[in-house]
């Protein structure tokens, strides 16, 4: 659009002028044009190629890393054995099935009706949790193969962004929880597994990598 403008500006001026037209001046424009437009395109593919090259995962995959860089649990990459599961972190208080989202913008989350989730009071996901908790079942079906009583895998959901996670009054289902609140929820959680439990457990998503 500000091309045309600056064809109408240039071409009254000329006929005000009684000057008779120069291609090589409208070359000129073109190329200065032309040029401007290129380097616009070239910032926005490097912005883009930056922004697509940060997985906004990275930190809770660090925090949890560091949750249990003390020996107080293993963390397992079951990729192979569960598409749908990030990692496995197994410690005292259970075995916890762990899906990592990015969800864009800021908030506080709550548990709505129906097993929904609730964004910053308006946004409502209804799929959330019921994927977190059928994504466990092959991790259950692992140690039920090794075990004759296996511990319950308990799906965690750890949301990446700018939120608040409204705690529950009570034990539910699948957790979720928020990348800065993942120390806190860890430590709130009662014991389950004894020493031996938690080496026999972990040996069995060990041996995937086998």
């Amino acid at each position: 659009m500000i091309a045309f403008w600056v064809v109408c500006a240039v071409e009254w001026t000329q006929r005000f002028l009684g000057v008779i037209p120069d291609p090589r001046f409208w070359s000129l424009i073109a190329f200065v044009f032309t040029v401007y437009g290129g380097l616009q395109i070239f910032r926005l593919n490097r912005r883009g190629k930056r922004s697509r090259g940060i997985d906004p995962r990275v930190n809770a995959f660090r925090v949890m890393s560091e949750v249990f860089a003390d020996g107080k649990g293993n963390f397992h990459n079951v990729k192979m054995l569960a598409a749908g599961v990030d990692n496995v972190l197994v410690n005292e208080t259970g075995v916890y099935a762990v899906q990592v989202k990015h969800r864009s913008g800021s908030g506080t989350i709550e548990r709505g009706r129906d097993g929904e989730i609730i964004f910053g009071g308006r946004l409502r996901d209804g799929r959330l949790l019921e994927a977190a908790a059928h994504a466990t079942q092959p991790v259950q079906e692992l140690l039920a193969t090794h075990f004759d009583n296996p511990p319950i895998v308990r799906p965690l959901v750890v949301l990446v962004g700018d939120w608040t996670v409204q705690p529950e009054p009570g034990e539910t289902s699948v957790g979720v929880v928020s990348v800065d609140g993942l120390p806190d929820y860890f430590r709130r959680q009662a014991a389950a597994l004894n020493a031996e439990e938690v080496d026999r457990v972990s040996a069995c998503f060990r041996s995937l990598a086998a």
